[in-house]
């Protein structure tokens, strides 16, 4: 009787672990799987600086930023709704594979409270999805739910998504999707401004009364002893949420709290609603009431940046993002400045410099500097156009039907300037091409009517 119960458990074990497997070809793609999937692909024990939480973690703190600046490596492994408890098991993960200096705690994720196991249900399973099967998942899985049923469904989803068996759309998606480097490390760039009615909707349902619950101040202490043996620094951050400003006595509330917890563990806190009008946050850099929009996040990260120190013993000899050369003077000699002097696009908008950097074989970011003093808001407001009109003889090379007819390629960036040493930059991320050749580079600025100001045209331009 005894063998057979151990078959059983053997077999039941190996069906679980397959079907863990099988079962992601049943998934609809999010946003955790991803991050997760990225996450698994970084080399070991190459991550310095991990930040954990929920969507305020991923959409407020941009890793290239803090990897240029500081030369260091960081991921953003923040996920939707996720809770300090779900950030203590994460970590335990991430300590698997990496051994990060430093671990910055975006404090949302200390207000989410579970008010019941089926409370994010959806979330939690995202979160949990693409995370290497291991006994450790057993464990963190285990601790999350209680019952048996939410159990098997967060280690399956093959079990949890059988209305999915028939989807064939759903399975040749997943089975002809490719893995993709995301070049933003986690962090979630949105374009998107503000929409003043869902602003007023929300200023509707204010909250009136912060507390932690006991659950989440058990967790944060796992969490900062978890980082304690590790030698890991914690810091947690509040970025600037616009309704805090609406609601002045509550934030009073959630600063007190959040101070008040992290000086029992001897933990720095930054909260940067305490500095929102010192620094100048308004409705522009958000994507709604709560989230930061790109504009916003490079602003909050170059903040941040400067306010933390960590040791790095680390050196590139090139650079992989625009952000290295930009915020580095390790790589202020390298690239091919192809435009040097005083071009006005209107009597306050002045580019002095454009520069070519080479990041891979065929791939290349445009970094341009603008006048000192540039004013933040104003230039956000546009966006870039870059023109690129190859020789004659190179123009073959041009890869759309579209660019063939026309006889050349363009790309737009957004104007989002990245701040350094009293320069701002703006840049084209990335441009692919295998043409080295151009009779002229133009870049032109938009705004909301159309083509704005004179553009800038640089004539012969060798791409080395």
């Amino acid at each position: 009787m005894t063998k057979i119960l151990i078959k059983f458990v053997v077999l039941a074990f190996l069906v679980l672990v397959c079907s863990s497997f099988i079962g992601n070809l049943l998934l609809e793609q999010r946003r955790g799987h991803q991050v997760w999937n990225n996450f698994y692909e970084l080399p070991h024990n190459s991550i310095d600086i991990v930040f954990l939480g929920n969507s305020l973690s991923y959409s407020s703190f941009n890793p290239l930023v803090f990897n240029g600046f500081l030369g260091v490596s960081s991921y953003n492994l923040g996920t939707a709704d996720q809770n300090i408890k779900q950030s203590y098991y994460n970590l335990k993960e991430v300590i698997e594979h990496q051994l990060p200096k430093m671990v910055i705690l975006e404090a949302y994720a200390l207000d989410i409270v579970d008010k019941s196991e089926e409370d994010r249900l959806g979330f939690k399973f995202e979160n949990l999805d693409f995370q290497k099967f291991s006994f450790r998942k057993l464990r963190t899985v285990n601790n999350q739910f209680s019952s048996l049923h939410n159990k098997i469904n967060a280690l399956s989803p093959l079990i949890r998504n059988h209305n999915n068996w028939e989807n064939l759309e759903v399975i040749q998606n997943n089975l002809q999707k490719s893995f993709v480097e995301d070049r933003f490390l986690g962090y979630k760039p949105i374009k998107s401004n503000l929409n003043t009615k869902k602003l007023k909707k929300a200023l509707d349902n204010l909250p009136v009364e912060h507390l932690f619950s006991e659950e989440n101040k058990e967790y944060f202490e796992k969490l900062v002893k978890l980082c304690n043996e590790n030698n890991i620094q914690i810091v947690v951050v509040r970025a600037p949420v616009l309704l805090y400003k609406y609601n002045a006595k509550y934030y009073d509330q959630v600063h007190k709290n959040t101070l008040a917890i992290c000086n029992k563990f001897k933990i720095r806190y930054i909260d940067y609603n305490q500095e929102f009008d010192r620094y100048s946050f308004n409705s522009s850099f958000y994507s709604d009431q709560i989230h930061l929009n790109y504009k916003g996040a490079t602003k909050l990260s170059e903040l941040l940046v400067n306010n933390i120190k960590i040791e790095n013993n680390k050196t590139r000899t090139h650079p992989q993002e625009p952000e290295d050369y930009i915020y580095s003077d390790t790589y202020k000699h390298l690239g091919q400045i192809i435009f040097r002097g005083e071009h006005f696009i209107d009597d306050n908008t002045v580019i002095r410099e454009v520069k070519l950097l080479k990041l891979k074989n065929d791939e290349y970011s445009i970094v341009v500097k603008m006048e000192n003093g540039l004013n933040f808001d104003e230039i956000s407001n546009y966006n870039f156009g870059y023109y690129f009109y190859p020789i004659d003889s190179q123009t073959p090379l041009l890869e759309s039907d579209k660019d063939l007819k026309r006889k050349y390629s363009s790309l737009g960036g957004d104007g989002v300037p990245m701040y350094f040493k009293e320069k701002y930059y703006v840049t084209l991320r990335s441009y692919k091409t295998k043409i080295t050749e151009y009779k002229k580079v133009k870049i032109q600025l938009y705004n909301k009517e159309g083509v704005y100001g004179k553009s800038l045209i640089i004539d012969n331009v060798s791409f080395e």
